[in-house]
């Protein structure tokens, strides 16, 4: 289960050089101005809610550079986006 996700617009995505619309099927209709979501573990997926079945981008498929553009250009923090309640 995925800890948490976070939204971002296609085209911020697709401004990952090694970017590649991983699964055809479900991206070939995403626009770059379409919301989709990338978790904690660095899948894309389309849907936080029913992530298995809308995956983009596998955690398999994941590369150090991806992990680096998600961290330094999307500002993806493992742990840091989650918010809790004040006790």
């Amino acid at each position: 289960m995925k800890q948490y996700c976070v939204a971002y617009q296609m085209k911020e995505l697709r401004a990952f050089d090694g970017w590649t619309e991983h699964s055809k099927e479900q991206a070939s209709d995403l626009t770059d101005d379409d919301v989709v979501y990338v978790c904690d573990d660095f899948t894309v997926v389309r849907s936080p809610v029913a992530a298995h079945e809308s995956r983009l981008m596998e955690a398999e498929a994941s590369t150090a550079q991806w992990r680096e553009f998600c961290s330094s250009t999307l500002l993806l923090k493992q742990g840091q986006n989650l918010r809790t309640s004040p006790p």
